[in-house]
């Protein structure tokens, strides 16, 4: 059982911080984690299929980075028995997460 909240938008101009808020199960994860990844992995693959969509003849890569830099996010994921990576909840290392997150967006 997983249960999905996301919001997300795209700034005209780079910010050098991305500004990407993460929750587990209506925990903060300050240092994100798998859940952002699919976030992240689901809207580069979107941007590429519209990208070839409507410009067949180009070609076009988005990277984290790039993608990090313009997007404003918050993303909330609950889930029966999360993993995290230390006791302090900071980030989600759950890997089966990554795919239904990615496959919705």
């Amino acid at each position: 059982y997983m249960s999905l909240e996301v919001a997300f938008a795209f700034r005209e101009h780079h910010w050098d911080e991305p500004f990407i808020k993460s929750y587990v199960n209506y925990i903060y994860t300050i240092e994100g984690g798998t859940h952002v990844k699919g976030l992240l992995k689901g809207l580069k693959n979107a941007l590429i299929n519209y990208a070839q969509k409507y410009k067949p003849n180009e070609i076009f890569e988005f990277s984290d980075e790039s993608l990090r830099s313009y997007l404003v996010a918050s993303i909330h994921v609950k889930i029966k028995q999360p993993l995290f990576h230390s006791p302090t909840t900071n980030r989600l290392v759950s890997p089966e997460v990554i795919s239904p997150i990615s496959d919705f967006i």
